[in-house]
């Protein structure tokens, strides 16, 4: 059985800040409920907002959160993080109402965000996904594979860099969001792509990043 997606065919930069609980990239967030700005475990500062992503119902059925926001350690070669790891506390999901993070948060609304301050509303194209997730180093991938699931896109399958890699073996987790560093904006891919997870329960979010 396919899998419901939202592939994202563009990023379209708006003149103003966005106000309103829409998915978009960059800027800072609309919160929902009380703020709840991760600390990277490494440096022990605020994360750099990302993005924040609806749970479409289309998408991801009927769950408790109603956005999910992604949260990622600044890394460099004077302050390195372990930000593509989903267990290192150097990146967050956090998801509202009533979602559980396991990092510290602070009750902050503004903090650090992407490069250029500008914001960036996808357009999104509803699409199908093949159910079977496949890694870019599997003998069996074909370009075929490559344009079914490769790309930016919300909900779906992923399309792996390396290895098969969920944040955990529960087989509970699912794509929330597949990002590359082909972007209008800085983000911390590996050179490779990100990949963000929500669990089935809707409560628990995690992000990893894979690059060849």
């Amino acid at each position: 059985m396919n899998v419901s997606v939202l592939k994202i065919k563009a990023f379209r930069a708006i003149g103003m800040p966005v106000t309103t609980p829409v998915t978009k990239f960059g800027g800072q967030p609309v919160w929902i409920d009380t703020p709840q700005w991760p600390v990277g475990r490494t440096l022990g500062m605020p994360m750099q907002f990302v993005c924040q992503i609806e749970l479409y119902p289309k998408i991801f059925g009927q769950l408790p959160g109603r956005m999910a926001y992604l949260f990622v350690s600044e890394s460099n070669e004077e302050h390195s993080t372990s930000f593509w790891d989903a267990h290192s506390g150097d990146n967050a999901v956090i998801i509202q109402p009533g979602g559980i993070c396991p990092v510290q948060t602070l009750a902050i609304a503004t903090g650090p965000t992407l490069e250029p301050l500008v914001e960036y509303i996808p357009e999104l194209e509803s699409a199908e996904d093949p159910p079977r997730p496949i890694s870019l180093t599997d003998s069996e991938c074909t370009e075929a594979d490559l344009q079914r699931l490769g790309g930016h896109k919300i909900g779906g399958t992923p399309l792996f860099w390396d290895a098969v890699e969920y944040p955990d073996e529960s087989g509970h987790w699912r794509l929330l969001l597949q990002i590359d560093e082909d972007v209008p904006f800085a983000i911390n891919c590996c050179l490779g792509t990100g990949y963000a997870f929500i669990d089935q329960s809707g409560l628990h979010g995690a992000y990893v990043c894979q690059s060849g």
